[in-house]
């Protein structure tokens, strides 16, 4: 049985095609679209950026720094060794009731910082205007350091999470919020923020134990390290 080509069936079979390809295109851009919109990278990015590290001391009138607090300023000293190149400033409150025993404790706090290592040159002395005249001011250590933070807070909803007429819900997409805290809570665990930006060279290996390996493996003994198991059987580690 033979089928006869009508003028409308060959020109319906010549623009199958192309329709075909309209689809593909579109397809191709509503994928697009929705990749760029569901990046949570790209909407919340970590960027870096210069910012204070603080440390407050709460000094009591009549007194000097506490045993804890002589602790902190020498884990802060430490800090700035591992990721600060910018001068510390020790800034004593004016105008509080604790002012002159601030003072005190600025000058044992510079000695600490010094005993640390830090060259006195890089220590610098401030005051700032205390917000209560009335209440006890904060001695306060900062030095600039570079930050891995997100550039804008989380929690803000630009559209409604159910169905509108500006945001329909067919598009299953996620919420503009989704990933923000994920990334903020990246920033502020990262230990170097230059990590996000370049990979560190490569440290030296440990040519002792390297060696003790080497040795074991040209005797044909056993070069794993032996480990304990809860009955106490020696067992060697894979």
């Amino acid at each position: 049985m033979s089928r006869k080509f009508t003028p409308k069936l060959l020109l319906a079979a010549a623009a199958l095609p192309m329709l075909l390809a309209g689809c593909a295109a579109d397809k191709r851009e509503m994928t697009g679209r929705f990749l760029r919109h569901e990046d949570v990278q790209a909407r919340h990015p970590i960027v870096l950026t210069e910012g204070p590290r603080i440390l407050d001391l709460h000094i009591g009138t009549g007194r000097g720094l506490t045993p804890s607090q002589r602790g902190d300023i020498a884990a802060f000293a430490r800090e700035w060794f591992r990721e600060g190149t910018a001068q510390i400033e020790i800034a004593v409150p004016r105008g509080a009731l604790n002012s002159g025993a601030a003072q005190v404790a600025a000058a044992e706090a510079r000695q600490i910082l010094v005993a640390s290592g830090i060259p006195a040159g890089r220590i610098s002395h401030g005051a700032y205007r205390a917000p209560n005249p009335a209440g006890v001011g904060v001695l306060k250590l900062t030095y600039a350091a570079v930050k891995a933070s997100v550039p804008h807070k989380c929690g803000q909803w630009p559209d409604d999470l159910g169905p509108s007429i500006d945001q329909p819900s067919e598009q299953n997409r996620s919420y503009w919020n989704f990933g923000c805290a994920y990334q903020q809570n990246i920033a502020a665990q990262i230990a170097n923020p230059e990590d996000l930006v370049r990979p560190r060279g490569e440290t030296a290996p440990d040519p002792v134990r390297r060696n003790v390996i080497f040795d074991k493996y040209r005797k044909g003994e056993e070069t794993g390290g032996k480990t304990e198991n809860k009955i106490g059987v020696s067992k060697v580690a894979q």
